[in-house]
C-alpha cells in the first residue's frame, strides 16, 4: 500500500477514540519481535506500571492520557496501530525488519479487548512521562508546531505569523518539509499550493495578503474535507481493514512528470527545492 496522502493520524484519531476512552488498562505486554543489531529506545518502556489500572480519559492516534499523572506518547507508520475485540483474536506478525530492535507492545483493557503497537527503527517511538496537560481542558494535543487540524490553533493570524517569523523561506519549506509546520506529505502540499496558484519556489516575503489568504482557506478546505469523510486516503485502518481512496487529492509526484495539469492541462514539470523535487504547473503557479 502506498503512503497515505495525507496525515494519517486525523483518519486514525476518528476511530480509536470511541472505542478505548473510558476504558481501563488491565495490563501492557512489551515483546520483542525482531532483534536488531541496535536497540533504539533504550529505557523508553519504564514507568509501565504506573499506568496500570487507570482510566483512558483522553485517547488520539499519538497520545493516551489516563487519570494518573503519566500521558502515553507513541508513534508509528500507517497500519501499525490495531485494535481487537477480544485479545485472543490477536494476529499480529510484523514483516518491517530493520537494524533497530522491533517491538510489539499489547494495551489489555478491562473488557477483554486490546491494542496493539508495532515499533520498529528510530521513525517510531514510545514514552510514558509525567503529564503536564491539563486534563480538563484537553482537545487536541499539538503534533506539529501549527496543528492545522484545531480550528482554535489554525486561523488566518496563526498562520500569518508563522510566514512572517520565516519571511525569507520558500512557501513549501514552511508549509511541507521538515523545517515547515504541517505534517502534511509534499506531494499533497504541492497540489494545494497548485490549486492556490503558488509557486513552491516563491520566497514567503513575496506573497501577497490575498496569496496567503486563499493558501490558507485551501488548506482548511482539504483539511475539512478529511474530517468531515468527504475525501478519504487510502490506508490501513485500527481493525486492520484496507480503506479504498474516496475522492483523494491528485498527488503531485514523479508521476505526474509531463502528465496535463488537473486544473488547466499544461505538462507537469519539476523543480528542485528543500533537498526533493517538487511538481508544479509553470502555467498554474508562475515563480515570483
Amino acid at each position: 500500500m502506498p503512503m497515505p496522502s495525507f496525515p494519517i493520524y486525523l483518519l486514525i484519531e476518528q476511530q480509536i477514540k470511541p472505542i478505548i476512552e473510558g476504558k481501563i488498562i488491565a495490563e501492557i505486554k512489551c515483546e520483542i519481535y525482531h532483534k536488531g543489531k541496535y536497540s533504539w529506545h533504550g529505557d523508553s518502556f519504564r514507568n509501565l506500571d504506573l499506568i496500570k489500572n487507570t482510566k483512558i480519559l483522553y485517547a488520539d492516534s499519538n497520545f493516551i492520557v489516563t487519570d494518573s499523572d503519566y500521558i502515553i506518547e507513541f508513534g508509528y507508520f500507517h497500519g501499525d496501530l490495531r485494535y481487537f475485540e477480544n485479545i485472543s483474536d490477536v494476529n499480529i506478525n510484523p514483516n518491517k525488519k530493520s537494524t533497530s530492535d522491533g517491538y510489539v507492545l499489547t494495551f489489555c483493557f478491562d473488557d477483554d479487548s486490546c491494542m496493539t503497537l508495532v515499533l520498529y527503527s528510530w521513525s517510531t517511538r514510545f514514552s510514558v512521562n509525567k503529564n503536564t496537560y491539563n486534563v480538563d481542558k484537553i482537545t487536541v494535543i499539538p503534533k506539529s508546531q501549527i496543528e492545522v487540524t484545531d480550528d482554535a490553533v489554525f486561523t488566518l493570524e496563526h498562520f500569518k505569523n508563522w510566514l512572517s517569523e520565516r519571511a525569507n523561506m520558500n512557501i513549501v519549506e514552511n508549509c511541507s518539509t521538515v523545517k515547515g509546520a504541517f505534517d502534511i506529505f509534499n506531494p499533497v502540499m504541492s497540489y494545494i499550493l497548485l490549486i492556490s496558484n503558488i509557486h513552491p519556489r516563491t520566497k514567503t516575503v513575496r506573497l501577497s495578503d490575498a496569496e496567503i489568504e486563499k493558501l490558507y482557506q485551501n488548506i482548511k478546505n482539504i483539511v475539512n474535507d478529511y474530517r468531515s469523510g468527504v475525501r478519504v486516503c487510502e490506508f490501513n485502518d485500527v481493525f486492520g481493514n484496507s480503506v479504498a481512496a474516496k475522492n483523494d487529492v491528485v498527488w503531485m509526484n514523479s508521476n505526474m512528470l509531463g502528465k496535463p495539469c488537473p486544473v488547466c492541462g499544461t505538462a507537469i514539470e519539476f523543480t528542485p527545492c528543500a533537498g526533493t523535487k517538487m511538481y508544479f504547473c509553470p502555467h498554474c503557479q508562475v515563480r515570483k
